[in-house]
């Protein structure tokens, strides 16, 4: 049989998961905080999944997995949330979670979950799953799409370097850089190099 730990506040959900899961399972606590859980917890009763949420009173879900791995190291952590923003995801699985579920899953999609979590397996949400690839995906640079030269004055142009000095660094007329920085405004569909310096932000705020 295999043995099931709870850790969520909504009364609720937590007792529709342990009357639904106990006829295949094996629920051998429902806690509705870390707190709780690390206050009542019997070492003994060791769990081969637990079920956790993310917001909980007190400490977050998150937080609390490496405690939960410090008392049961080998126990599988499956997220239960519909917390699904890219910080909460990256650091649950960071810290250890074998899988992110929604709590939009029907309570016979959860079970055979962890029929597949505890042969070996790990489950994402369809939506946490494309949140990881587009993770890893490679990063575009914002000025790719641009010539090599254009590429150079962009570059200065960041680095707060007047149209005189970006003239003298390549040997060509301040008319010329004109002419590049015009065509870098109209490939980004930008009008200023204030918005030229919000584009290179929010390209680094997504790495």
């Amino acid at each position: 049989m295999i043995n099931i730990l709870i850790i969520e506040d909504n009364k609720l959900i937590g007792g529709a998961l342990k009357e639904y899961l106990d006829i295949d399972f094996n629920v051998i606590g429902v806690f509705n905080s870390i707190e709780h859980f690390l206050l009542d917890i019997d070492p003994n009763l060791i769990p081969d999944i637990v079920i956790l949420d993310v917001v909980l009173p007190g400490m977050s879900g998150v937080t609390g997995i490496p405690k939960i791995k410090e008392i049961f190291p080998d126990t599988n952590i499956v997220i239960f949330s519909v917390m699904e923003d890219d910080e909460n995801i990256y650091r649950a699985l960071s810290n250890g979670a074998i899988g992110y579920l929604s709590k939009e899953h029907t309570l016979g999609e959860i079970a055979d979950i962890l029929q597949v979590v505890y042969a070996g397996g790990s489950y994402m949400s369809p939506v946490i799953s494309r949140k990881i690839l587009n993770f890893f995906k490679p990063q575009r640079n914002i000025l790719d799409d641009l010539t090599t030269r254009e590429k150079e004055i962009a570059e200065s142009i960041l680095q707060g370097l007047s149209y005189k000095m970006i003239a003298l660094n390549y040997n060509i007329s301040i008319d010329t850089v004109r002419k590049h920085i015009k065509s870098i405004y109209k490939k980004f569909h930008i009008n200023s190099k204030g918005e030229l310096f919000n584009l290179k932000e929010k390209e680094k705020s997504l790495l």
